[in-house]
Order: C-alpha cells, then structure tokens, then sequence
C-alpha cells in the first residue's frame, strides 16, 4: 500500500521494501536490512546490492539502512555533481533517535567528498551553461572554499557532548567515507549500536530496536548564501543576479531555455533536502524478515 508523502522541506519517510509511510504513523516501522557481514564504509555500494534500498524520487536519489549485531550502516547515492560540490561545502548530516522518535539527539554531520578534479578523472564533472556561471567573484571565492575543505565529521550528542570534530575513520566509534562509484557519488556511515564508553560513541541500542533516523544535505554554506543576498540558514535571495551572485541570464532565468536551467531550477538544484525514517532494526534470530509487523 502506498501513503501519500509529506511535503514541507521535502520530508518523507520511505520503507526498504518499496513502501512509502509516513513519519510518525503509530505501529508502524520501516524495516532495516539485516546483514551477515560486516559493511565497509569505503564510499562504493558493492555490498548493498543484495541489502535493498530506496530510490527517494523527489530527491533523485538512493538511501540504504541495514545493520548487524553491532553497528547500523547508511548509505546515500545520487549522480548529479551540484550537489556533491553543495555536500563538499556545506555537508551531509544524518541524525538518529534511539527512543524511537524524531528528536535530533544523535548529529553526525560529514563535510568533504571528491573534489572537482576527481570528478574530472572520473568523467562525471560537468559545468554550467555559460548564462549560468557565477561571477568571477563568486566562482573564485567557491574554488577556494572548496580547495580548502578536507574531509571532516563531526558528532553531537543531546545531554552528553557538545558538537565536536571526530575521526571519520571510527577509531571512536562512528564512521563515515565517500567516493565515487560506476559514475555515482557515495556516502556512507556506520554506527555503533552500542553506548559505549568514554571517546567511544554509539546509539545505546540493541538489534531489534526501534530508532529514528533521518539525513539533510544541500544549501549553501552561510558565508556563501551571505554574499548572494540570503540570511545565514534561510532562502537564496539574490540567486540569479545582483553583484557577487549568479549572472544574469536574460530569458533563462525568467523562462528557461533550450539546453539550460530556469531560475526555479537553479534554486531546487542548491536548496535543503531532507529524509526522515522510523526505523525498526533487524535482529539476527530472523533475519531481513524481523522488521515486518
């Protein structure tokens, strides 16, 4: 059965099995996948070709959940290079609710990815109609915005840590890696379901639990979305034209042209997105199947 989908900043929640719910609905979970092995959080997606996962068609883009015994896996896809140069600037975030709800009390937020030359050796970088190029001010002031982000993570806990910078390589507990793969853009995480202890940060969760989890990216970063006229989190305001912003492009930006992108286009393209789950947690004792009610 199909629900209808929440709109609103884009939220919707989406079942592994292909089935959309919708957040919040009362004895209702979306199933992780359970897995005998060990993902490896390297930014490919050879290991969930035989997890399942969803395409989300409003954000055209792919997300798996799937965990084992001991820690939960994420991943997001997509194919187009805007955004991944937008999760570069101003990060991916995911967040998780070990009681179950939607509360933000576990933040993970991964800035970094493949840089503009690596889309290049990998042949998925491509440009902008000319119409559509920021300026020279704003283009140089992105190139060296992007030339000096390095891969980073960063973790927060409600009621227990601050937000702080960790390894992303999971010497204390959460993960996070991304690449590109056959042409697609990759992020994936992996977290502890454990509590664990001090400098070792996990859920406080076990297999079969009930969790929320949901993942935001997209938006300019502030000093970026400042200088092109919006307010620091808030809307675009000078997308399109104005000095320091995007050049005008006569009647693409008003009515879209052959070949190019509309106004509303170029705003959806940078605008945040957001997926929110509940989650039910397989368990070992059935497998992919201890999720169905």
């Amino acid at each position: 059965m199909r629900y209808p989908t929440v709109t609103g900043r884009l939220i919707m929640a989406v079942c592994i099995a292909a089935v959309l719910l919708l957040p919040g609905c009362k004895g209702e979970k979306v199933p992780a996948r359970w897995t005998a092995q060990q993902v490896e959080i390297d930014g490919r997606f050879g290991d969930w070709s035989d997890l399942g996962t969803t395409y989300l068609e409003e954000q055209q883009a792919v997300f798996g959940i799937a965990n084992d015994s001991t820690h939960l896996y994420l991943m997001l896809r997509f194919k187009e290079p805007q955004r991944a140069r937008l999760i570069r600037l101003s990060g991916l975030t995911v967040w998780l609710d070990p009681s179950g709800g939607s509360d933000r009390k576990f933040v993970l937020t991964y800035t970094g990815g493949p840089t503009r030359e690596q889309m290049a050796e990998a042949g998925v970088a491509r440009g902008m109609p000319d119409n559509q190029q920021p300026s020279p001010e704003m283009a140089a002031r992105l190139e060296q915005i992007e030339a000096n982000r390095e891969s980073a993570l960063t973790l927060e806990i409600v009621d227990r840590l601050a937000r702080m910078p960790i390894s992303p390589d999971g010497t204390v507990g959460p993960k996070a890696a991304s690449g590109i793969d056959r042409g697609f853009f990759c992020y994936e995480f992996s977290i502890p379901l454990a509590e664990g202890e001090v400098r070792d940060y996990g859920l406080g969760v076990v297999a079969g639990a009930d969790i929320g989890v949901g993942a935001r990216w997209g938006g300019l970063p502030d000093e970026l979305r400042q200088r092109m006229g919006g307010r620091p989190g808030g809307g675009m305001g000078g997308l399109g034209g104005g000095r320091g912003g995007m050049r005008p492009g006569g009647g693409t930006f008003s009515g879209g042209e052959p070949g190019g992108q509309s106004r509303e286009q170029m705003r959806e393209m940078v605008a945040e997105q957001e997926v929110a789950f509940s989650i039910r947690l397989a368990d070992r004792t059935s497998g992919t199947d201890s999720a169905a009610e």
